[in-house]
């Protein structure tokens, strides 16, 4: 080592760190999952935080409802009186006491021999007529409605001939809300003619309602909307009486009617009239005297035992030289005893 010029030892300063951009270059990689962990994280917040809202706003709600059925008395809802519009019309009981209706005491009653009648009103000045008629048919239990009114049984107006010309088929369904009898009506009936119908049939009691509408002249004219309520009210008020008739029936043949040999007889006579299911029936011309006689038996065994009116059938051959005469039905009366004797007759013609 030189004394005058020592070597000084080199001293080696240390270099400063370069600091890189912290800016991470295009080439490197973020891991993707970080991402998708994330996003479920905050889903999951979202998803809690909106459930905790709804759970607070149903409890919310339920206190409400509860504090007010609290607080709040329930008025218990007020009875509607309702007015019946047929409670002071007049009640009409047919002669034998087997069926009644009520009806405006405005309306004018006419009542016939054979058991029908006719409720008259008459409109106004120009003296519209309505009528609201009711007749009493008894028919067949085998005779079904269509062939009794295509026989004609309720009369030349409406019978086969009326509704051939007017070239009328009727089917009828049964719109009774009773299921002890039927109430019919027609699917079909000419609009034209001024004519409501209805049929209620018990058994082999038939009973026909109309209403019919006609101008000073005749004519059938269309029936009033008014007088349509009437008679449905008046249909509605319709009934078969609990009370059995004491009276017999004959179907046929009809009273006053041309009869030939044989004759079939058929009817119904009330509970009583029969011992062992049968009764004496006979033919008498018009002095009385005897034409023929036979014993006319129930048509269901047992069935005069039943408490019920009995359907009764018998057929007589006879012959006669006269031109009327009667149909005389008479009760078995086993006793002898002529108080207990009963006889039904009906006019016939040879």
């Amino acid at each position: 080592m030189d004394p005058i010029n020592p070597t000084v030892p080199e001293i080696q300063m240390a270099q400063e760190p370069v600091v890189s951009d912290q800016i991470p270059d295009s080439d490197s990689k973020i891991p993707a999952d970080s991402h998708w962990v994330t996003i479920a994280s905050m889903a999951v917040f979202v998803l809690l935080s909106l459930g905790a809202v709804a759970f607070l706003y149903y409890q919310n709600q339920q206190l409400k409802s509860m504090l007010a059925s609290y607080q709040t008395p329930v008025a218990s809802p007020t009875p509607v009186a309702t007015i019946d519009p047929t409670a002071n019309w007049k009640t009409y009981t047919d002669a034998k006491k087997t069926f009644s209706f009520k009806y405006p005491a405005s309306l004018q009653l006419k009542t016939f021999e054979d058991g029908s009648l006719i409720l008259t009103a008459t409109d106004g000045p120009d003296k519209i007529i309505h009528e609201f008629r009711v007749n009493n048919y008894t028919i067949s239990t085998s005779t079904t409605l269509y062939q009794f009114i295509y026989e004609g049984g309720v009369g030349d107006n409406y019978g086969k001939g009326y509704l051939n010309a007017n070239n009328v088929s009727l089917t009828f369904k049964d719109v009774s809300k009773n299921s002890s009898y039927k109430i019919w009506e027609p699917s079909s009936w000419p609009s034209a003619n001024g004519i409501l119908i209805n049929f209620i049939q018990n058994n082999n009691q038939l009973i026909w309602f109309s209403l019919e509408g006609y101008n000073p002249g005749g004519t059938p004219i269309p029936y009033e909307k008014e007088n349509v309520q009437i008679y449905n009210q008046i249909l509605s008020t319709f009934k078969f009486t609990d009370q059995i008739s004491d009276t017999p029936t004959v179907t046929s043949p009809a009273a006053n009617t041309k009869i030939s040999s044989p004759l079939t007889i058929t009817g119904t006579v009330p509970t009583g009239w029969m011992f062992e299911g049968s009764f004496p029936i006979r033919l008498v011309d018009s002095t009385r005297t005897l034409v023929a006689q036979g014993t006319a038996k129930e048509v269901t065994p047992g069935s005069w035992q039943s408490g019920k009116p009995v359907a009764f059938s018998v057929t007589l051959p006879f012959s006669t030289t006269d031109s009327t005469g009667f149909l005389i039905l008479t009760n078995d009366n086993p006793s002898g005893d002529p108080a207990n004797s009963k006889t039904f007759e009906v006019p016939v013609k040879y």
